[in-house]
């Protein structure tokens, strides 16, 4: 099987991120331009190795990239040949389309993983796991606590959370565990709804317990909006309840996300700067 440097880059860093765009690729490697990406990933393609989900051009926006991953070979290849462990490797179990619905939901809460490796790369730091929404464990068939189920998944008293992502690091020779929210669309009465359960769950310790951490975890909402960030603050305002958790949650815009260093431009609800990893 002929296959280059590149090719080889690419598919490690499928296996890390599970999908890609042609772009996010080009962030992440030493490839030097959009084209030569296209030809490696047609050649993976061709060698069925990944697989890669085209869209249709949406009215208003145009054409929007392709999202690639690993196949089942392409799994293979890289434990055969490159040695990797295949806990190591992220790949899509069920073939299968991705709904337009979810891609831009699904793009951003992978460029937060894209932003976290890179910042902790540059200190010597490590990130040693990131979960998906979209990662599933236990099975279809069997009892229902065999049943498959979103890693993210997070019980509380009266219910449960599907965080979008989560996620223990080392940044600068400490430990973190955070919990990633990706917010798309106008709704701030969801993202209040969705801050008052994690405010339970972190007043229950739930996160830390259930991933044996000793200190509390964070949650880091990325919102597309700025009118959304806006308004959830007003909303946030009338929850007296909640000014105790304030230190816990801290919140960047999605075009900040994608455009600036992980460490820039968060802020607490009120609108008050806020540091990343303090």
């Amino acid at each position: 099987m002929k296959i280059t440097e590149n090719q080889i880059l690419i598919l490690e860093n499928l296996a890390r991120y599970k999908f890609l765009t042609a772009s996010q690729i080009l962030e992440i490697t030493d490839i030097k331009n959009i084209q030569t990406v296209w030809r490696a990933t047609a050649h993976l393609r061709d060698l069925k190795l990944i697989n890669t989900h085209n869209y249709p051009i949406i009215p208003k926006r145009g054409r929007i990239e392709s999202l690639n991953n690993l196949t089942k070979k392409g799994v293979d290849f890289l434990i055969d040949e490159i040695q990797l462990e295949e806990n190591q490797i992220k790949y899509p179990i069920a073939r299968g389309s991705l709904i337009f619905r979810d891609y831009d939901h699904r793009v951003s809460t992978i460029y937060f993983n894209i932003k976290l490796n890179i910042l902790t790369k540059k200190e010597q730091g490590h990130v040693d796991f990131f979960n998906y929404y979209f990662d599933k464990a236990g099975g279809n068939r069997g009892n229902t606590a065999e049943r498959l189920r979103a890693k993210t998944k997070i019980n509380i008293d009266g219910g449960y959370l599907i965080a979008d992502a989560i996620t223990q690091f080392n940044y600068q020779e400490s430990d973190y565990l955070y919990v990633f929210e990706q917010h798309n669309g106008k709704d701030s009465k969801r993202a209040l709804e969705g801050i008052i359960q994690y405010a339970q769950a972190l007043s229950e310790g739930t996160i830390s317990k259930q991933y044996n951490f000793n200190k509390s975890a964070r949650i880091v909402w990325v919102i597309e909006k700025p009118s959304v960030l806006k308004s959830l603050s007003e909303r946030i305002k009338l929850k007296p309840q909640l000014n105790d958790f304030k230190k816990f949650f801290i919140f960047k815009l999605d075009d900040d996300l994608k455009n600036t260093d992980l460490l820039d431009n968060w802020r607490f609800w009120d609108g008050t700067p806020a540091n990343f990893t303090k």
